[in-house]
């Protein structure tokens, strides 16, 4: 469980909650399987911290800082992550159902095994992202997303979205365009 301590403090406040994080620098978060249901965070500093497990529903993560954060299996249906710095961070088989990412910054991010239905990544950035044995079909926004480089699509994540994957999104993660047109008899 949670840190009480850490908790306690984020409960306080957003402002109060960073100017800890300033002063504590050298500090693991631990926040695992923390109740933050429909919590007001945003702009929050939750860089490293470890939030696996949680339940994030419904919450106000706009414009956080989740640099490093261990996501992973964390619940964030219908969490609103808009503009959030989501670099490195671990969303292995987390639940994103239904979350806003538009503009998110998704740099190095594992995203394998997560759920991503109806999930909002219109503008987003990705770079050396990891998509493994996802369904991208019903994801919005993926033709609109700006990739900084190549990302990671597992031929899982191809089979699972039965090759309904808009081709300029798979373009610019990296595959070429005999690939792309292989796809479809593939995954059918």
């Amino acid at each position: 469980m949670a840190v009480k301590e850490h908790l306690e403090l984020l409960r306080q406040g957003v402002s109060v909650w960073n100017e800890w994080r300033r002063e504590h620098q050298e500090i693991n978060v631990d926040l695992y399987k923390a109740n933050l249901y429909r919590a007001r965070l945003s702009g929050a500093d939750l860089s490293f911290a470890n939030l696996s497990g949680a339940n994030c529903y419904k919450a106000n993560l706009i414009k956080a800082d989740l640099t490093g954060a261990n996501l992973s299996g964390a619940h964030l249906e219908g969490a609103n992550l808009k503009e959030a710095n989501l670099i490195r961070v671990n969303l292995i088989r987390a639940n994103l159902t239904g979350s806003i990412l538009s503009g998110a910054h998704l740099i190095e991010a594992y995203l394998s095994n997560a759920e991503l239905n109806d999930a909002d990544l219109s503008r987003a950035t990705m770079e050396r992202t990891t998509l493994g044995n996802i369904d991208l079909r019903k994801v919005k926004g993926l033709e609109t997303i700006k990739h900084l480089g190549p990302s990671t699509i597992g031929i899982d994540t191809i089979l699972r979205s039965e090759g309904n994957i808009p081709d300029v999104f798979l373009r610019d993660t990296g595959a070429n365009d005999t690939f792309i047109d292989y796809i479809p008899h593939s995954a059918v």
